[in-house]
């Protein structure tokens, strides 16, 4: 998890955008080329290997600034301006103390039924013997 979030740190969507970009121009100048020259063997073979990897990324990529679009509108940030590496680090140190502090919570009412326990069963306890003398 750590290192996916590391990832998420560095990431400027607007670049990943021109990356994404570029790999779809490319397929689409590899694929044209290869319909001029269809002898090419090993062409071929690059444009079928990798136009679906190339169309899944597109989608990915897609998918991916849409979810991020709604994270940031959804914490009222400026869906604009708003990259990744300025969202994330804001997130995680959120998240992190999020669950200490639930954890925290957990613990001290794990500790309060015990110490209510115990003091119900030594009211109990005493109760019993002062009935029975």
């Amino acid at each position: 998890m750590y290192v996916c979030m590391y990832y998420l740190f560095v990431v400027n969507l607007d670049l990943l955008g021109v990356d994404v970009r570029e790999a779809v121009q490319g397929m689409k100048l590899a694929t044209s080329e290869f319909v001029s020259n269809k002898q090419n063997k090993r062409l071929k073979t690059f444009c079928l290997e990798m136009e679906p990897k190339v169309t899944q990324l597109e989608q990915d990529y897609k998918m991916a600034k849409e979810a991020f679009l709604e994270v940031v509108q959804y914490f009222g940030e400026n869906q604009k301006l708003a990259q990744p590496n300025s969202i994330f680090p804001v997130l995680h140190r959120f998240l992190t103390a999020f669950e200490k502090v639930d954890r925290e919570n957990v613990e001290r009412h794990r500790i309060e039924e015990q110490v209510s326990f115990t003091y119900s069963t030594i009211l109990n306890t005493t109760t019993t013997h002062t009935h029975t003398t």
